[in-house]
């Protein structure tokens, strides 16, 4: 479910307001039900550059215990809390743009915390290169662990049929370094 407003106040592109809510319950898998009422604010200035809000309430009933870092158990149980998320970034369509990502949702019987700083590089509408870092604390059952996550991404685009993408990225819970490459080229008959 969904309802938006936007506003067009001077000095600003657009101010939208959303609110949504997203509910799901599985009789299969890790978790039972999960619900997620959020308010959603966005400001997007003429120059693209933006800042966004986001103030939601999470809820998810776990049927099983799982470990999703290796000393990190989750609980089988009924878990719910605050979640933010407040986003900000220069526009794409900059030469040299980026964002700034800072939230806090529960999890499980715990908290997850990050800070995530993207850039990205656009010297043409042809090719890109982006840099990502993620740095994430979980906090589960009084035991705390820290996630990073660092990608490396480039696309360039020989023809609007024809785009080959390399994704590099490293995380400390693996300890590898993942390579992908990808060509896709879409058939025009």
């Amino acid at each position: 479910i969904r309802a938006t407003r936007k506003h067009y106040p001077e000095g600003f592109d657009v101010i939208r307001s959303t609110f949504d809510l997203f509910s799901r319950y599985e009789t299969g898998g890790d978790y039972l039900e999960r619900f997620r009422p959020q308010a959603n604010v966005i400001a997007i200035l003429p120059s693209g550059d933006f800042a966004r809000l986001v103030i939601g309430y999470d809820y998810e009933e776990l049927r099983e215990a799982f470990e999703p870092i290796d000393g990190l158990i989750a609980e089988p149980g009924k878990y719910d809390g605050p979640s933010f998320r407040f986003v900000v970034g220069a526009s794409n369509s900059r030469v040299i743009s980026g964002r700034v990502v800072v939230d806090s949702s529960p999890y499980y019987n715990g908290r997850r915390s990050g800070i995530e700083l993207d850039s990205e590089w656009r010297p043409n509408p042809l090719f890109n290169i982006s840099l990502s870092n993620d740095l994430t604390l979980v906090e589960l059952g009084g035991v705390e662990e820290w996630v990073y996550l660092q990608r490396v991404s480039a696309n360039l685009q020989f023809s609007s049929d024809l785009v080959w993408s390399v994704l590099a990225q490293y995380d400390n819970v693996s300890g590898e370094v993942g390579i992908t490459s990808r060509i896709r080229w879409t058939y025009r008959a």
